[in-house]
């Protein structure tokens, strides 16, 4: 887990883990897992991480958590598009001070199958925070 300089500026969204961005799309809403409405539209960034990747994970944004969801799902390879509906979860909804929200999931894999999240709601962040990882076969 090599040490990061952390830009601080409340404009940019951080990458919340090292890896491959393998897809960006628009998204009509927040996962229902959640069990919260938010009426605006998300870009949705996938990553993925090689088993050579650092599987931390960091806070991309500021903010308060509002809400989380972890989902028992399958392990399947998750370079798959289809994966982040499938597999494995955690879900956290975040809400900056300027009232937008942020939504963070670490997806379960192949090889890297454990979810560790260490925030719970309400809890204040800052972008940068080290969360969580994906930790291999344990």
């Amino acid at each position: 887990d090599p040490k990061r300089v952390i830009l601080k500026n409340k404009d940019v969204v951080l990458g919340p883990a090292d890896g491959i961005v393998v897809s960006i799309s628009g998204v009509d809403s927040v996962p229902e897992e959640l069990s919260v409405e938010v009426d605006s539209r998300f870009i949705k960034i996938s990553i993925f991480l090689s088993v050579f990747d650092v599987h931390v994970n960091r806070m991309p944004v500021s903010g308060i958590v509002k809400s989380m969801a972890y989902v028992p799902g399958m392990f399947s390879n998750a370079f798959y598009d289809g994966a982040s509906f499938k597999n494995e979860r955690q879900i956290i909804l975040i809400e900056n001070d300027d009232s937008e929200k942020f939504v963070v999931t670490q997806v379960a894999g192949l090889i890297a199958r454990r979810i560790v999240c260490d925030v719970a709601v309400d809890d204040s962040i800052s972008a940068g925070d080290r969360f969580g990882i994906i930790k291999i076969w344990q």
